[in-house]
């Protein structure tokens, strides 16, 4: 159900009804002393009932701000393995692990020495994930375990984030403009 105020209308209410409340108040308290308290009194169940329209229009929009802010640090796309979200990004045509959520899934211990020696192909920083790995810097850094669990997560990423994004990159038109549709046709 959609509210039937916008956002926009709801603040100006809220505002216009505060704003005059607080002057009622404040000349009632300058001029009449004691009858300014019961005045605020008298008037804020008025106050209330005028409000309440904008604060119940306002919530949905409190809720999904307040969603966006949960989600934030998964901004951009991720995959779940056992359970546990993986970022992956693509940039410079290639898709990229956030290291760190690679070491959570795993329980693996983040080594930076190791991770220094990557070359540019392998691992490159992101502004918004952190350290990000290709998918040759996954396999060298996971290539020794023998874990089947580590097995299995780069069985994982070859299966349900690499192959389904190049079949997806493969099948999309390398001219933009041959998405257009032809009108007459």
């Amino acid at each position: 159900m959609k509210p039937s105020m916008s956002l926009r209308t709801s603040l100006a209410i809220l505002a216009g009804v505060l704003g005059i409340f607080a002057v009622l108040v404040a000349w009632q308290w300058r001029h009449g002393g004691k009858w300014g308290l019961i005045s605020a009194l008298v008037l804020a169940p008025f106050a209330a009932a005028a409000i309440t329209p904008a604060l119940l229009a306002l919530f949905p929009a409190y809720l999904g701000w307040v969603h966006e802010r949960i989600w934030h640090r998964w901004q951009g796309r991720y995959y779940a393995f056992d359970d546990r979200q993986i970022r992956v990004v693509e940039a410079h045509g290639m898709l990229w692990f956030a290291s760190k959520d690679v070491h959570a899934a795993l329980g693996l211990r983040p080594r930076a020495a190791l991770l220094a020696q990557f070359v540019a192909a392998e691992r490159r920083r992101d502004d918004e994930i952190g350290d990000a790995l290709s998918n040759a810097g996954l396999v060298r850094l996971l290539s020794r375990s023998t874990d089947a669990r580590v097995l299995r997560f780069l069985l994982w990423a070859e299966r349900d984030v690499r192959r389904p994004w190049q079949t997806k990159r493969d099948r999309a038109p390398s001219d933009p403009g041959a998405m257009v549709q032809n009108p007459d046709a």
